[in-house]
């Protein structure tokens, strides 16, 4: 019996359970983006780029939507996790700029 899930372990389980082709989109955008101190890009881009890799190798059926209800661009735990100072701007109800991440070292 697994029992309920403790609060300690709920970021972790989520991290898990986004798929790896998200992952490898936001990889490729950092590398692609990376100017020797940071890399700022997108979220529509890196969400298009996540969407064509979860469409050809894992869920054809994904929609955009879908990876965002399902909270699958929510990275930034995972990243910072794994040592990288991740900012993510949104912009507010009242700006017109788009939301964008910035990852540094």
């Amino acid at each position: 019996m697994a029992g309920p899930i403790k609060p300690k372990d709920v970021q972790k389980a989520r991290n898990e359970s986004i798929p790896e082709q998200v992952y490898e989109a936001f990889n490729e955008m950092i590398v692609q983006n990376w100017d020797g101190r940071e890399a700022n890009f997108k979220l529509k881009d890196v969400a298009n780029l996540a969407l064509r890799k979860i469409q050809a190798s894992y869920d054809q059926n994904m929609t955009r939507q879908g990876m965002y209800d399902r909270g699958w661009l929510d990275v930034e735990s995972a990243y910072r996790k794994a040592g990288w100072k991740v900012e993510f701007d949104k912009a507010a109800y009242n700006e017109t700029y788009d939301d964008n991440f910035t990852f540094r070292k």
